[in-house]
């Protein structure tokens, strides 16, 4: 009989059960082998040897093929009579292959039974599991569909790496090359600057004394006339996006933020409990590509440290601006302090950057996961009326203290100019000084969607002050009904709106009660994303930048 390559062939149990009834046992296994032999020729395409060691891995390690047990694949096994049946002590082995056969041998008696694995072999998965029943070629064709789908999760993963440190090095070159061209630019003046000492101490004319070629950084348009907004919160950003909209070309919005990325503080509380999201509560305000503000307008990393006379602001840090040398000062045209108020954490975060923040949160949550009792403090939203909160208006103590309230919150008009008690002071601020949101005691309830109306109000007020019209044009602020939207567990929330009161304090109707069952132990934070970068989100890694 003609010796066939070793391979995995399902035979039918009733040709065993025929073969081993048979009166004569060498007949019945003749014919055994014949039909073995005869389905083993009509199955055709012999697996190769690389299969072997694809199905062992396949099979999640149970076994090893032959070729890595250092027996060729389509070998005799060892003992063999040369027809891959092992000759041994009377029992005849039929279809032993790379899984030790089917059927293995017959016992004494002529009934089929299981022969022992060789070299450990267990029976495939291709026998026993869901691929049973499938010619080789299907297998196969199977099996590299799915180490191309494998292959090809771990070149997105890497691709994905490899975007996210191409666009930090973009911005670590722009970076670079700025700092280079202002290098450049001093390096210069200090030259021009020795070339004036020489030619002073050589006696020429003052009058022939000049500068030439002086390098200009060609970053953005020559912008002289900065409006300077302080906070990049909710409604800073909303106040700079307005003024974006309405101010004259000639004129920069700058936005100074002491945070390093812009924080979604309504999921802190959420957060600081639910793992896995703590990443995605911090967002940049820009990259190489995107940004929260349209050019030339900025968002810059700096804390505003006091007010100065002749409307200039004192930062913690040396900025630069196009057109500008770096300084720790900034001219405005008009300011507006959107600066809201410190909470007790979770509400705001320790520390100015993300990693901070992430690390403050991933904390809590150990924190609570090791807790057996947890106490909270405070009736309000985020129990804030117990645990206070502190307006942050500190930045006019130096050149309008009577600004600032006994509570701390800014003075304010009805056209929310800020509004000192002083007229020195008032003389000092010049008229262009604006407060909104949290920190202004405008008599609106502190919370982000009414200072939503109040910087569309300021942005266009803004205007009015740099076209020289007077503050009786302005226009002013009346205080809406308060609401509150309080989640109730992860998915369920509801929203409470009190009724217009009228002048004398009384309830003009009854209040709104709208309940929810739309909510998700992410808060949605993926489209705070899309909504405050548009596109630039697009994998899982993006959200950790």
């Amino acid at each position: 009989m003609q010796h066939l390559p070793s391979r995995s062939i399902e035979l039918d149990p009733a040709l065993a059960q025929m073969a081993a009834s048979a009166p004569d046992l060498a007949a019945g296994l003749g014919a055994y082998a014949d039909q073995f032999e005869a389905l083993a020729r009509a199955s055709g395409n012999p697996f190769a040897q690389s299969n072997a060691g694809a199905d062992a891995e396949e099979e999640g390690g149970q076994a090893r093929g032959e070729e890595q047990a250092g027996i060729p694949v389509g070998s005799p096994a060892p003992e063999s009579n040369g027809h891959g049946h092992a000759a041994t002590d009377g029992d005849v082995s039929a279809g032993s292959s790379t899984t030790g056969g089917q059927f293995g041998s017959f016992d004494a008696t002529g009934q089929p039974r299981q022969a022992a694995p060789r070299g450990g072999r267990t029976k495939s998965t291709y026998q026993t599991g869901a691929l049973a029943g499938l010619n080789p070629a299907d297998r196969t064709n199977i099996r590299k569909e799915r180490n191309r789908l494998a292959a090809q999760r771990s070149r997105d993963r890497k691709a994905a790496e490899f975007e996210r440190l191409e666009r930090l090095a973009e911005d670590k070159t722009q970076e670079n090359s700025i700092l280079q061209k202002e290098l450049e630019m001093y390096k210069k003046r200090v030259k021009d600057l020795e070339e004036i000492v020489r030619a002073l101490q050589a006696g020429a004319p003052v009058n022939n004394i000049h500068i030439v070629d002086e390098p200009v950084l060609p970053q953005l348009p020559t912008l002289d006339k900065n409006i300077v907004v302080v906070g990049a919160s909710y409604v800073g950003l909303a106040v700079a996006n307005e003024l974006s909209k309405v101010v004259d070309g000639e004129y920069r919005v700058v936005v100074v933020e002491k945070n390093s990325h812009f924080g979604h503080l309504f999921a802190y509380p959420r957060f600081a409990i639910s793992p896995s999201h703590e990443h995605a509560a911090f967002i940049p305000f820009s990259t190489s590509s995107h940004s929260m503000l349209p050019s030339p307008h900025v968002i810059m990393h700096a804390s505003a440290l006091s007010l100065l006379p002749s409307n200039r602001i004192l930062l913690d840090r040396s900025i630069s601006l196009p057109s500008s040398p770096p300084s720790t000062e900034l001219a405005y045209e008009a300011l507006v302090l959107a600066t809201g108020t410190k909470l007790s954490p979770p509400g705001t975060m320790p520390g100015g950057s993300k990693a901070e923040g992430v690390e403050y949160l991933r904390g809590s949550q150990g924190a609570m996961r090791e807790a057996k009792r947890v106490v909270i403090v405070g009736g309000g939203a985020v129990g804030i009326h117990a645990l206070g909160q502190t307006p942050n208006s500190s930045l006019l103590s130096t050149l309008s203290p009577s600004s600032i309230l006994p509570s701390g919150y800014i003075r304010v008009t009805p056209a929310l100019l800020v509004s000192p008690s002083s007229a020195s002071e008032t003389a000092a601020l010049g008229g262009r000084v604006f407060a909104l949101g949290d920190v202004a005691e405008s008599g609106a309830p502190k919370a982000a969607r009414p200072a939503l109306e109040q910087a569309r109000i300021v942005a266009g007020n803004v205007v009015k002050v740099l076209q020289g019209q007077e503050s009786e044009s302005f226009e002013t602020y009346t205080p809406t009904p308060a609401a509150i939207h309080l989640t109730l567990g992860f998915r369920e929330s509801v929203i409470f709106r009190n009724p217009p009161q009228s002048a004398s304090g009384e309830w003009d109707g009854e209040p709104v009660v709208l309940w929810k069952d739309d909510g998700r132990e992410d808060m949605g934070i993926r489209g705070v994303w899309e909504r405050r970068l548009p596109g630039f989100a697009k994998r899982e890694e993006d959200y950790h930048l």
